[in-house]
């Protein structure tokens, strides 16, 4: 899905003639404002200028004078970046970042000289990535940043500091800060890109909140939208659950913890969608569920560990985009059936609920598994699966997330909730295949 221009209209500013980034880490109190050097600073020096200003237009309207101490710049004076510290409540418009890609689509979004007369001064250019090293990435202007009017030069003047954002990203997602531009008119319509992550020795060495977004430190936002549908009752039961998971647990952990196994398919990419709420919102679903069968034991890890009257329960989770459910089994035999072990119990959540049966149990899969790789020779090798043989493929059942919330919502609740979670604990472990 295109990116999201309303959302990038919000993060963008322009800082003295330049232009710059708003980032949210994770407070409410104030917000960064990612630039370069040489916007606040006499170039190549820790010299900063006088007057620091932020500003935008719309559709937030603020004009501000920075005062130098919340100016600060990257300790190498050979890199052109500045961060500006602003007090104040943030825009409500989730960012994150991640390392841009060869062939990613990019946006850069900013202030140039030339729009600066127009109603809406904001402009931008699309961009494709190249070559990567470890500070910059190389970008392609898309289809070039000259155009009958101006040269790439005049184009791109004012841009110095913007936001470079994943074209196909709905939320806004970062992947570089638009450095100076050094060659005369952009060489051979090439541009160098700073990394987001270069910002990280700026801020180690002034001491400042990392760039995590305040929606991965906490479970705290996904507490009403994730249980919304159920009754008030279990609703406010849920979310207490979900105060106490969160003593323990929080997006951050869990995305470090897994990584690329966050999704069906798998994918190097994750950081690109971690500000997805429907993933979270199903990881404290699922915590929360299985907290109600078994406080004592609950382990985030590749496989979510439960002990439950001594018997051993695994639960592989995963978040997916895929709309069919004979599509999600086919990617989960791809990419995990190596990783499998019999009687693994694999839960998978979906951005749009698939139609028809949600819960597969293994005397079902034997079936499906073998039309599927029956369809698919290279499936088939992979993972050694005989086709004339039922017993060789192992047992496991997948099963949606929903089916679990359906189940947890048909559970009356009566007298107190102790007797709610017995019942809820019940209609969970129905779904769930232990190890013995």
């Amino acid at each position: 899905m295109p990116v999201n221009e309303e959302s990038l209209k919000m993060l963008t500013v322009k800082v003295n003639e330049g232009s710059g980034c708003i980032f949210r880490p994770s407070t409410k109190e104030f917000y960064y404002v990612l630039t370069v050097r040489h916007n606040v600073a006499q170039k190549g020096t820790e010299d900063k200028m006088d007057i620091i200003n932020v500003s935008q237009q719309a559709p937030m309207s603020f004009d501000i004078n920075v005062d130098p101490e919340n100016v600060f710049l990257h300790p190498d004076l050979d890199v052109d970046l500045a961060l500006i510290k602003i007090n104040g409540i943030p825009p409500e418009v989730s960012v994150n970042y991640s390392i841009a890609q060869r062939k990613d689509q990019l946006r850069v979004y900013g202030f140039p000289d030339i729009m600066e007369n127009r109603k809406n001064p904001i402009g931008s250019f699309l961009l494709t990535a190249d070559i990567s090293s470890n500070e910059m990435f190389e970008a392609t202007g898309v289809p070039s940043f000259s155009t009958n009017e101006f040269s790439a030069a005049e184009n791109i003047i004012g841009l110095s500091g913007s936001g470079i954002f994943d074209e196909e990203s709905e939320i806004p997602l970062l992947k570089g800060i638009m450095p100076e531009l050094t060659g005369a008119g952009g060489v051979y319509n090439k541009l160098n890109i700073y990394h987001i992550h270069m910002f990280n020795a700026l801020i180690e060495h002034h001491n400042l909140l990392k760039l995590i977004p305040y929606q991965l430190l906490s479970f705290d936002t996904y507490h009403q939208k994730s249980f919304e549908a159920f009754p008030d009752v279990i609703q406010t039961l849920l979310i207490e659950k979900a105060n106490e998971l969160g003593k323990i647990f929080h997006p951050l952990v869990i995305s470090e913890n897994i990584k690329g196994k966050l999704f069906i398919p798998y994918s190097t990419s994750y950081a690109n969608h971690l500000m997805q709420e429907k993933l979270w919102q199903g990881w404290l679903k699922i915590l929360c569920f299985i907290w109600l069968c078994d406080e004592n034991l609950l382990e985030v890890n590749e496989v979510i560990k439960l002990l439950s009257e001594d018997k051993e329960i695994h639960i592989r989770y995963f978040h997916t985009h895929e709309k069919q459910m004979a599509s999600i089994v086919e990617k989960i035999l791809r990419d995990t059936y190596d990783q499998i072990e019999p009687n693994d119990n694999i839960i998978v959540s979906s951005d749009i609920h698939p139609l028809g049966r949600k819960h597969f149990s293994d005397t079902d899969l034997v079936g499906i598994v073998s039309d599927v790789c029956n369809a698919n020779p290279v499936l088939r090798r992979k993972t050694e699966i005989d086709i004339t043989n039922p017993s060789s493929v192992k047992s496991m059942s997948i099963i949606h997330l929903s089916c679990m919330e359906d189940a947890l919502a048909e559970v009356r609740y009566e007298a107190s909730n102790a007797q709610f979670e017995q019942a809820a604990r019940k209609a969970i472990l129905n779904y769930l295949k232990t190890k013995t």
